[in-house]
């Protein structure tokens, strides 16, 4: 899975799956224990969720789940290589879904059927793709992790994509304290750019008048924009040319703290003093790349690395 969407995916696994189970094969889980998936192995290292769950009548076995966004033709093999390391650690009946997410059409195989003169290798899991989904599967409950994958189902058009847009909006902004509400727009920001429908967001955004604090917003071209806004107030303020040019640049150092303090905590990034490391550089340029870099790593360190080989 792609990493820029690893960590959303594995926030809301358990209950996106749940729901799934049941809305497609009316599978009902009673109870789900997530538990490691950690493997030992140069190929197989982490599945994306693992869990122990119990069904309606009481039996309990294995849930493996993994979310791909782009075609694998290898998936049906890693699939069934995953299936044995799984089974020999916990030993019960292992329930495989591939979840697919991805824009280009979907080719995946979800088996694999292998002969041999006097032996046969049979293997089959379920492959679901959300994009032959309708929107309402995900709109008619009131969990907000799953109302946001809306935007991955079925949207024939734009009027279609904007209305879900403005449907998750909506159901956002009124059940949700501000802190939460930024922390769902910023996975609503990352799943319609899977899409290209992040011109779409911010354009419904906009018309809802919702309005977010330059340092709590997720969204990070609004989040840039805002940035870029206070550092030309600021370059004007000094009426020189060369203090608008700093007033950009401080504008943009701005938008990036905003977004690593949203994604990994105020407090860790503190703890690392990004901020000093980011007035050691000067151009504007590379503070443009460093702004993109803070939605596509996986982790504070990765960004680190990146941004202390700038300096």
């Amino acid at each position: 899975m792609a990493k820029v969407y690893d960590n959303l995916f594995k926030e809301v696994l358990a209950e996106v799956t749940r729901h799934l189970l049941h809305v497609t094969h009316n599978i009902t889980i009673t109870t789900l224990q997530q538990v490691p998936g950690n493997f030992p192995s140069v190929e197989l290292r982490e599945v994306d969720f693992l869990a122990k769950v119990t069904f309606t009548d009481g039996s309990q076995e294995m849930l493996h789940v993994e979310v791909q966004s782009t075609n694998d033709a290898s998936m049906p093999l890693r699939m069934v290589e995953y299936f044995a390391k799984i089974y020999k650690a916990h030993r019960l009946p292992v329930n495989q879904l591939v979840l697919y997410i991805g824009r280009e059409k979907l080719y995946m195989k979800n088996e694999i059927n292998v002969r041999g003169h006097f032996s046969r290798t049979e293997h089959q899991y379920l492959l679901v793709d959300i994009a032959h989904m309708p929107p309402e599967r995900f709109l008619a409950v009131s969990q907000p992790e799953i109302n946001v994958l809306a935007v991955l189902a079925h949207l024939p058009d734009d009027t279609a994509a904007s209305e879900t847009i403005r449907i998750i909006l909506q159901r956002l902004a009124s059940t949700l304290p501000d802190r939460q509400l930024h922390d769902f727009l910023e996975k609503l920001d990352i799943l319609c750019r899977l899409r290209k429908l992040e011109p779409l967001l911010k354009t419904e955004v906009k018309k809802m008048g919702l309005k977010f604090d330059p340092r709590g917003t997720l969204l990070y071209d609004m989040g840039m924009e805002e940035g870029k806004k206070e550092g030309i107030k600021e370059g004007i303020k000094k009426g020189k040319k060369e203090g608008k040019k700093e007033g950009i640049k401080e504008g943009l150092r701005r938008a990036i703290l905003v977004g690593l303090k949203a994604r990994f905590g105020a407090e860790a990034v503190e703890n690392a003093h990004v901020s000093d490391l980011l007035t050691q550089i000067d151009s504007e340029a590379i503070l443009e790349r460093l702004g993109e870099r803070v939605y596509t790593i996986s982790s504070l360190a990765e960004f680190l690395t990146y941004l202390k080989a700038q300096i």
